[in-house]
């Protein structure tokens, strides 16, 4: 067994990503310097070791996300490009879409507060804390 083999035998055993573990860890998508990493998120660290390391090279050491540690392998490495329309196209529509979501929604809000009268006091809200059980404490 050879050490592509390897890694994609531990990935479908120990990963607990099911949108890559099936595949043996691998993310289809290519991933360029400073952008999202798909399933793993937005690392700005992660991203520059991935970019520092050689093609076929498992980074030294896992690194920790808001999911729990990440074992990355760089599988291939492409020389940068200008990326093509297509390629940028979703990317675009979403980021669009999202941000017309928000403010849609921050409209809303704004409309519903007025229309209903809503203050909200939030000098009553500090200095408020939550505890592990969910109360409320000073």
């Amino acid at each position: 067994m050879n050490k592509e083999e390897d890694f994609e035998k531990q990935a479908k055993e120990f990963s607990i990503e099911q949108e890559t573990k099936d595949n043996g860890g691998k993310i289809e998508i290519d991933i360029s310097r400073g952008s999202y990493i798909p399933v793993i998120g937005e690392y700005k660290e992660l991203n520059d070791k991935i970019f520092v390391a050689d093609a076929g090279e498992v980074l030294a050491e896992p690194f920790k996300t808001d999911k729990g540690w990440q074992v990355v392998k760089v599988r291939e490495k492409y020389p940068e490009r200008q990326k093509s329309f297509d390629e940028v196209r979703q990317q675009v529509i979403t980021a669009l879409l999202s941000q017309k979501r928000r403010d849609v929604q921050a409209d809303l809000i704004e409309k519903m507060m007025d229309k209903y009268n809503v203050i909200v006091h939030t000098s009553v809200l500090e200095g408020v804390e939550e505890t592990a059980t969910g109360d409320k404490a000073k």
